[in-house]
C-alpha cells in the first residue's frame, strides 16, 4: 500500500508517498531515512494503481491515442473524436468512450472524464492532465501512442529471447523422460535374461531408470512442494526474487530501457522531474527498484541533482549516469533520456541476438550429449549380445 506523508528533514518539510505493508512500517521506513514524520496517511489512488491500463489492452490504447492524435491534427474537436472512435469498440469500452463524449459536452475536462470511466491508468490520466494544462494535448496523444507501441516491441523482444531456450529445455526434458520411463525398462529385462556383463554407463542409466520408476510419486511430490514454495515466496516475499533479478545484466538493461523511455515520454509531455519519477515509480513492479526510485524522489526534493540521486541507488551503469549528468547540466534532459533509450534499445537487440546465438547451440549440444549417452548405453550391450552369437 502507498502512504502520503509530511516529514521534517533538517529545516525543510518534505511531502511525498512511500510504499509499505502497513502504517507502522511506513513510519519506521521514514525514520530509517532520517526523516521525522508529521503526518502519514494511506493514499488510496496510488495503492490501487498497479497496472499500466485497466479496461483497454495495450494494442487498443496504441491505436486509440494514435487516432486521437490524427483526428486532432485534422481539426476535429475532442467530443467528435471520441464519438467517432467509440464505434470501433463494443460493450463496456464503447460505453466508456461515449461517456467521455457526454462529459466533455457537459463541460468536464478530458482528464476528469477519462478518470471517471475507471478504464485508464493514472499514468494516462496524469499525462492527459499535463497536456490539457500546457495546451500540448496532441503531443501527449502521440507520446502515449509511442509508449504503448514501444512497450509492445520491448515485450516482444524479451519473449523472443526466452521462447527458444524454453522450448529446447522442455523438449529435452520430455525426450529424456520418455526414454528413461518407457524405453529403458523394456531393455532391462532383455539384458537380465541375456546375463551379459553390462558396461558402466548402461548400469548408470538402468539405476537412474529404476530410481525414477520406484520413486515417481515421491519425486512428483517433492517437485510440487518446491513449485508451491516458490509461488508462496513470490507472492509473500517478492523482494527476494526482485533483488536477484536486479543482479542480472540483461534484466538491468531492460530496466534502463523502460526507465529512459518513460522519463522521455513524461518530460516531453511537460511534466516536472519529480512528478515524472513519481508516476514511473507507481508503475514499477519490481519492489526493490521501486524503493530505490522512492529514495531518488526524496533526494531530489531535498535538493540533490537527479544524476547524483540515480548514482546513489547503484542500479544504472556509469554511461547512463554520465548521459543524465550532461543532460541535466546542459538543460537538455529530455534529449539525454531519448539518447539513453536509443542506446539501450540497440543494446537489447544485440544482447538478445548474442544470447540466442550462444544459448541455442549450447542447449542443442547438451541435449545431444544426454540423448546420445542414453542411446549409447542401450546400444553397447546389444552389440555385445549380437557378437556372442
Amino acid at each position: 500500500m502507498f502512504y502520503e506523508y509530511k516529514a521534517i528533514n533538517g529545516d525543510e518539510i518534505l511531502e511525498g508517498s512511500i510504499e509499505s505493508k502497513n502504517l507502522d512500517d511506513a513510519i519506521k521506513s521514514l525514520k530509517s531515512k532520517g526523516l521525522k514524520p508529521i503526518k502519514v496517511s494511506e493514499n488510496i489512488s496510488y495503492t490501487n494503481e498497479i497496472k499500466l491500463n485497466k479496461g483497454f489492452k495495450n494494442n487498443e490504447l496504441q491505436i486509440l491515442f494514435k487516432e486521437l492524435y490524427m483526428l486532432m491534427n485534422s481539426g476535429i474537436s475532442l467530443e467528435k473524436s471520441f464519438d467517432i472512435l467509440a464505434d470501433q469498440f463494443s460493450n463496456k469500452k464503447y460505453s466508456s468512450l461515449s461517456r467521455i463524449t457526454s462529459d466533455l459536452e457537459n463541460g468536464l475536462s478530458l482528464w476528469e472524464a477519462m478518470d471517471k470511466t475507471g478504464n485508464f491508468s493514472k499514468f494516462v490520466i496524469s499525462l492527459v492532465y499535463v497536456g490539457e494544462s500546457t495546451s500540448h494535448l496532441r503531443t501527449v496523444f502521440k507520446n502515449l501512442s509511442d509508449f504503448y507501441k514501444k512497450n509492445k516491441e520491448i515485450k516482444y523482444k524479451i519473449i523472443n529471447a526466452l521462447a527458444y531456450p524454453v522450448i529446447l529445455l522442455v523438449t529435452t526434458f520430455l525426450i529424456v523422460n520418455f526414454l528413461i520411463t518407457n524405453v529403458i525398462p523394456g531393455f532391462k529385462d532383455i539384458f537380465e535374461s541375456a546375463g551379459t556383463n553390462l558396461p558402466l554407463m548402461t548400469r548408470i542409466i538402468l539405476n537412474i531408470s529404476d530410481f525414477f520408476s520406484t520413486n515417481k510419486l515421491f519425486l512428483l511430490g517433492i517437485l510440487l512442494i518446491i513449485v508451491l514454495y516458490i509461488f508462496y515466496l513470490h507472492k509473500n516475499k517478492p523482494k527476494i526474487f526482485h533483488r536477484l533479478w536486479l543482479k542480472n545484466n540483461f534484466y538491468r538493461t531492460i530496466k534502463c530501457l523502460y526507465f529512459s523511455f518513460n522519463m522521455d515520454i513524461c518530460l516531453s509531455s511537460g511534466m516536472t522531474i519529480d512528478k515524472s519519477l513519481r508516476i514511473i515509480c507507481n508503475m514499477e513492479e519490481n519492489l526493490v527498484f521501486k524503493d530505490k526510485l522512492n529514495s531518488v524522489i526524496l533526494n531530489i526534493k531535498s535538493g540533490k541533482s537527479l544524476w547524483e540521486s540515480l548514482l546513489e541507488i547503484n542500479i544504472f551503469p556509469k554511461i547512463f549516469i554520465s548521459l543524465i549528468r550532461v543532460g541535466e547540466e546542459s538543460s537538455s534532459l529530455k534529449d539525454s533520456f531519448r539518447t539513453c533509450f536509443e542506446f539501450y534499445n540497440d543494446t537489447l537487440d544485440k544482447e538478445t541476438k548474442r544470447f540466442l546465438n550462444i544459448l541455442g547451440p549450447v542447449l542443442i549440444i547438451v541435449m545431444s550429449l544426454i540423448v546420445g549417452f542414453i542411446v549409447l548405453a542401450i546400444a553397447l550391450p546389444i552389440f555385445d549380445m549380437v557378437n556372442q552369437f
